[in-house]
């Protein structure tokens, strides 16, 4: 197959903002790269350069800064796509592109817009329905319905744009496809393809373990706690505040355990008091950010890895890690979490529904022993979505369009 000139438009790349959605886009233009191809990816980033690409495992990695704190609203959004449109015409003046490919809609809007006298594919990855997700986050911070009911309509006209402008798009669940559809009807998403996210298995391994003792510091693990573990983004959707009080309602019963939770977000303040009002301070701890690198280990580390998600969960990456490290994972029934936990053996770990009671009943009965997971297995069902696996069918399809 020729060699192609391919542009990657996402938030950010994977080593300096860590994300589901940042290793997919980032897996892929790797990926693209080792097959030869000249790879181009444009992102946002704090810290720079954003003069010229800096080369990353053979990828040209463009950046752009974030919008200033004064920007909101339409002049957030509209700093976006003017970055991104420069860097789409700095890129495009260096090479012919042949490939323009989004991960988020105000990045690849942008490019679009520079690349539109172009003859070439045009193809986007939906990892999240942009105006589902953006309601989510308005809902928390923006107190007035009037101007969330603006900002929707924004949104849904961005994201519309997208699906207009895009000769190939796919996501990585049955469910994301639903959602799109039941917002932009089925003709307009006539062409939506399925290909599910991926887990590097060569990465993620149940070996070997961190010392949680001495990698926590502060108060020891006394014998026999069970450590349980969660890695969100600390927000609303997420459902931290149901798993919380799930830990809560169990202490109270004088079950033996720990909880952490990995991750950062606009929640993390209002998750620490709640975990001091419940008296869970020497059970609970907020993780903050972790490094990339030591999150293979803290999966094998933890007895069992909890996903407490209350909405709109698109894939559900994180559990194909914890499995490929042989740690089970209790989930809500939330979004597409479903069908990672389809046949027999996984339904037991699926919560009854998303509240903190079913996610206590859960975890209560993994502390119990009434469920039991073989590490084994666990990996041998991550094995099902194993990177070597689903990646290049993913490539093979994309150079295709």
């Amino acid at each position: 197959m020729a060699t192609r000139a391919i542009l990657i438009c996402n938030q950010g790349w994977q080593a300096e903002a860590p994300s589901g959605a940042n290793r997919l886009a980032s897996d892929i233009a790797r990926a693209l790269a080792a097959e030869g191809h000249e790879v181009h990816y444009l992102c946002v980033s704090g810290a720079g350069p954003y003069d010229q690409p800096v080369e990353s495992d053979g990828v040209q990695v463009w950046r752009h800064p974030e919008a200033p704190d004064s920007a909101r609203g339409y002049a957030r959004l509209q700093h976006h796509l003017e970055a991104s449109r420069t860097l789409a015409h700095r890129i495009q003046d260096r090479t012919s592109l042949d490939l323009v490919y989004g991960h988020t809609p105000l990045q690849y809007l942008g490019a679009l817009d520079a690349v539109k006298d172009q003859e070439l594919t045009r193809a986007f990855a939906v990892h999240s329905p942009y105006a589902l997700e953006m309601r989510l986050n308005d809902l928390a911070r923006e107190p007035r319905r009037w101007m969330r009911a603006i900002r929707q309509g924004m949104y849904r006209l961005l994201e519309r744009r997208v699906l207009q402008h895009s000769d190939f798009v796919h996501g990585f669940s049955e469910y994301t496809g639903t959602c799109l559809r039941e917002l932009y009807g089925y003709k307009r998403l006539r062409g939506y393809e399925v290909w599910p996210a991926w887990v590097d298995l060569d990465r993620f391994q149940p070996s070997p373990a961190l010392d949680l003792k001495d990698w926590l510091g502060g108060p020891s693990l006394e014998a026999g706690e069970r450590v349980f573990f969660t890695l969100r983004r600390l927000q609303p959707r997420m459902g931290l505040e149901n798993l919380i009080d799930a830990a809560a309602a169990l202490a109270q019963k004088g079950e033996r355990f720990r909880l952490l939770i990995g991750g950062t977000g606009p929640l993390h303040d209002a998750l620490q008091d709640r975990i001091a009002l419940r008296d869970l301070t020497e059970r609970v701890r907020l993780l903050g950010r972790l490094d990339d690198a030591v999150l293979p280990q803290l999966y094998a580390a933890s007895d069992c890895f909890v996903l407490p998600t209350r909405g709109l969960e698109c894939f559900g990456l994180i559990a194909l890690e914890a499995w490929a490290c042989g740690t089970p994972v209790i989930a809500t029934p939330v979004g597409a979490i479903p069908e990672l936990f389809a046949g027999r053996p996984w339904q037991p770990w699926l919560c009854r529904d998303a509240s903190a009671e079913a996610i206590r009943e859960r975890m209560e009965a993994f502390l119990q022993g009434t469920l039991q997971a073989d590490p084994p297995a666990l990996r041998a069902h991550a094995a099902h979505w194993g990177q070597d696996r689903r990646l290049p069918a993913l490539l093979k399809r994309l150079l295709q369009v």
